[in-house]
């Protein structure tokens, strides 16, 4: 017996958990309702003393209070506290209305597992092939694009269907954050993920920077010249990327790990149609075919040489190294070196890494 919840959880980071997060707005939308900590606490579940933590931890993140306390007067919201708990209502009024239709109760005894589709997320890949279908929880896992999913879903053909909510507006979002930083102080820089073009643009318009995960080295120049000129020639805009890699002098070995790092990834409508964008057709539209087929044990072996070498690095320190200064030259300012082995666990790739530049 399992149940399926629809949630969301937008506040947190490296140093400030989601559960975090969601205490944290739990907490200042009681604060909404009393001057009394003590009693906002208990409303959101915390005691007296975490809900202190929880405010500390949140202003020292933020580099401003998101409460304020006066003596006779107790707790009041600041205007960056009042701004974050409208921030979340606003996220809450796009996802409220999906949550009666896509929670799922527990199952009878003997139900069938359920058929899932989704659009985005490799880490959902990993759980349903680890866990959720040997577990008998899911029976069927595609991946489509947004409306793909919805279309199947409404036909009966899956019960689970993954999407992106088109009616989040993050640049409202984004306006709505710097205007409530500028009555207690400014932000840190705003870094959006991105990959074609549009959402290149859109990080150009409204943020400080912009990061790629599996980019490909020789579209990156095409990529770039997506961001408007001011953010193009502006040595302070933030330009990375998240590149796979795999140090180890036997060069087929390297690039088998990083094959298999990324068998997740071209599944994915989003980096396919990226990747097709920046000049590997030939390669997403034979992978597609076979994971239209069920061959997805094929998929290693169609990643060519040609595509693998752009999208990651891998075999001896000093091909690494050169792989390296090759991204610098197409544009890219930080490189993210997402470290696998041929030898052993993270821990031990890790440990490739920091060698590489000793």
């Amino acid at each position: 017996m399992f149940e399926i919840a629809f949630d969301h959880a937008w506040l947190a980071g490296k140093d400030f958990p989601r559960e975090r997060g969601r205490a944290l707005l739990r907490l200042l939308e009681a604060l909404s309702r009393t001057a009394s900590l003590r009693e906002a606490a208990q409303a959101a579940g915390l005691s007296y003393r975490s809900a202190w933590g929880v405010l500390g931890e949140a202003a020292r993140l933020f580099g401003a209070p998101l409460v304020e306390m006066q003596r006779g007067r107790g707790a009041r919201l600041t205007r960056l506290g009042i701004r974050l708990l409208r921030a979340d209502e606003q996220l809450r009024k796009v996802v409220e209305p999906l949550r009666a239709r896509f929670e799922l109760k527990p199952a009878p005894s003997g139900g069938a597992a359920l058929r899932l589709t989704a659009s985005h997320d490799p880490l959902l890949a990993q759980f349903c092939e680890r866990f959720a279908v040997p577990a008998g929880l899911v029976a069927d896992v595609t991946f489509r694009g947004s409306e793909d999913c919805l279309a199947l879903f409404s036909r009966g053909a899956t019960e689970l269907a993954g999407f992106h909510l088109e009616g989040f507006d993050i640049r409202r979002f984004v306006q709505d954050l710097e205007t409530g930083a500028k009555q207690v102080g400014e932000l840190p820089p705003i870094t959006l993920a991105t990959l074609r073009k549009k959402m290149t643009a859109l990080s150009g318009e409204i943020a400080q920077g912009a990061v790629w995960a599996n980019a490909a080295r020789s579209y990156m120049p095409k990529s770039l010249e997506a961001l408007p000129e001011a953010a193009r020639t502006n040595p302070d805009f933030f330009v990375g990327n998240m590149v796979p890699t795999c140090i180890d002098a036997d060069r087929a070995a390297a690039a088998a790990v990083n094959r298999r790092t990324l068998v997740g990834y071209v599944k994915l409508p989003n980096y396919q149609n990226y990747w097709i964008e920046a000049g590997f057709a030939e390669e997403i539209q034979a992978i597609r075919t076979a994971i239209a087929a069920g061959q997805d044990d094929r998929i290693p072996s169609l990643m060519s040489d040609r595509w693998l070498s752009q999208v990651t690095l891998y075999g001896s320190p000093t091909e690494v190294r050169d792989g390296v200064e090759a991204w610098y030259a197409a544009g890219v300012k930080t490189l993210i070196m997402v470290p696998s082995s041929t030898r052993g666990n993270q821990m031990v790739a890790l440990q490739e890494l920091i060698d590489l530049f000793r």
